[in-house]
């Protein structure tokens, strides 16, 4: 299994699940721009991601309280009704297929998209583009 992810801005589509995303993933294209010279577009709300892509996406939260992603619907809690904590919450999954930000709300994604960005600087995230072939 593959840990990594090649970003490729030929390729590299950044793609958020729900329409709140969007402003993310814009940033996070900024961000890795500003970052590497590199800029990944995005994609509309919704769109269906592919290989090597990077999505940002909502998890419904069960009735425990507990993230629930098998049914990955835009389904989730108000800002008013998720303890800051839980607001907080994200998972990152990489590996050779792409990457995945995963949170119960829009506080979480921020921060999933501020460790990718971070990995990126780090160059825990491979960039492939023309300028350093």
């Amino acid at each position: 299994l593959k840990y990594e992810l090649e970003l490729d801005v030929t390729r590299t589509r950044i793609v958020p699940g729900a329409a709140a995303l969007e402003p993310l993933a814009e940033l996070l294209s900024d961000d890795l721009y500003a970052i590497s010279g590199g800029r990944l577009n995005t994609t509309p709300a919704g769109a269906a991601a592919v290989d090597g892509d990077i999505r940002i996406e909502l998890v419904s939260v069960g009735e425990e309280g507990e993230a629930d992603d098998s049914d990955r619907h835009d389904t989730y809690r108000t800002a008013t009704a998720v303890p800051a904590v839980e607001a907080e919450w994200y998972s990152l999954k990489v590996d050779g297929k792409g990457a995945v930000i995963s949170c119960k709300h829009y506080t979480g994604c921020a921060w999933g998209v501020t460790t990718v960005a971070q990995a990126s600087y780090k160059r825990v995230l491979n960039w492939c583009h023309p300028s350093y072939l």
